[in-house]
């Protein structure tokens, strides 16, 4: 049922072996007909690629029957290390566990190796942090085994157990209470959405008053996870007329710095600006979705980037950097466009226009 708020399968299908596939990456346990062994690779990691892994479940799914539980082990590729690749790893384990169905449900909690990969590089530091991460991979674990009429708090448990999570009876109280909550939610959406299928909308596909807003909090920053927003490029990009329908759609802000902290000492934090660097490296057409219409997000966005200061109340950008920031993001729509098949001219004066 909740399936929609976590994951979502991409139709891309696996090749078969004749093919050229994926079998190779592949290495099945030949004494467990349930196990398939996945060894993570460097170009998947860089370019949020499941369509592997979703073979691996795939593949396994056909040799058993319903009941039986396929399971995922992970190892990684002997040039990936901890220090050098942690923050890579970890936003790709999280996308993984979004996009892969059932995935949560299907990594080998029995495996050590599989779990400490599991714990250096995905389980937050923050006692907070982890009590919600663990709480919402619960709820996976949950929904996924209601669909297969598998004991839900069985499997939750083994999985606490594999992470040395400390857990009561009240804890599981707790978790009902909110799953209840998340339910409700879940069901007034659906009533909305309902509502909405019956009233016509703009031609974009979506509610102009309605943007998209992702919020990204200061662990997320602090460990350069861009996840989020990689997530929503990534579904924005699937077709030309999707982009074009989320142009202007997107709006994104921070939470877990202090409220009274001064806006362009916040913008210069060296944090902020390697997130938002890296941001820009990898997808600088996302300016292309930016809403600069509720709030000036290109802008925002360049002052992360672009050393920034403030006088007589006016925000003044480094020139030099400016130029080489606005001559990047311009090549990156030149292409865009073409793909879109917009007008190269009209997508640059957009984004120009930021700067007049």
């Amino acid at each position: 049922m909740l399936k929609s708020l976590f994951k979502k399968v991409f139709s891309s299908p696996a090749k078969s072996e004749e093919e050229g596939g994926v079998t190779a990456t592949l290495e099945d346990l030949t004494s467990e007909k349930d196990c398939a062994q996945v060894t993570l690779k460097k170009d998947w990691i860089e370019s949020l690629d499941v369509k592997e892994i979703e073979a691996a479940i795939e593949k396994l799914e056909e040799k058993g029957v319903h009941r039986t539980l396929p399971k995922i082990r992970i190892r990684l590729e002997p040039d990936i290390h901890e220090q050098e690749h942690l923050i890579s790893v970890r936003n790709y384990l999280d996308y993984c566990e979004q996009e892969v169905v059932d995935l949560t449900l299907f990594i080998d909690k029995t495996d050590e190796i599989t779990m400490e990969i599991y714990r250096n590089y995905l389980l937050p530091e923050s006692i907070d942090h982890r009590d919600a991460f663990v709480r919402e991979r619960c709820l996976m674990i949950y929904e996924a085994c209601v669909d297969r009429e598998l004991d839900p708090r069985e499997e939750m448990e083994k999985y606490l157990f594999s992470l040395n999570f400390p857990y009561d009876e009240q804890f599981f109280v707790q978790f009902e209470a909110w799953r209840s909550q998340i339910l409700t939610m879940h069901q007034a959406e659906g009533e909305n959405q309902s509502f909405e299928s019956h009233v016509d909308l703009p031609q974009s596909g979506r509610c102009d008053s309605s943007p998209t807003m992702i919020e990204i909090s200061k662990e997320e920053i602090e460990n350069e996870n861009i996840a989020q927003l990689e997530q929503y490029l990534k579904r924005a990009l699937e077709t030309p007329e999707k982009a074009k329908s989320q142009k202007g759609d997107l709006l994104f802000s921070f939470y877990g710095y202090a409220k009274d902290e001064d806006l362009v000492k916040l913008m210069n934090r060296k944090e902020i600006k390697e997130w938002a660097s890296l941001l820009l490296e990898k997808h600088p057409y996302i300016v292309y979705f930016l809403n600069d219409e509720e709030y000036p997000m290109t802008r925002f966005l360049t002052s992360l980037v672009v050393t920034t200061e403030e006088e007589d109340h006016a925000i003044y950008y480094n020139e030099m950097e400016l130029s080489d920031f606005r001559s990047f993001v311009s090549n990156a729509l030149v292409e865009l466009a073409q793909w879109l098949g917009e007008d190269l001219e009209e997508v640059q004066q957009k984004f120009n226009k930021n700067f007049e």
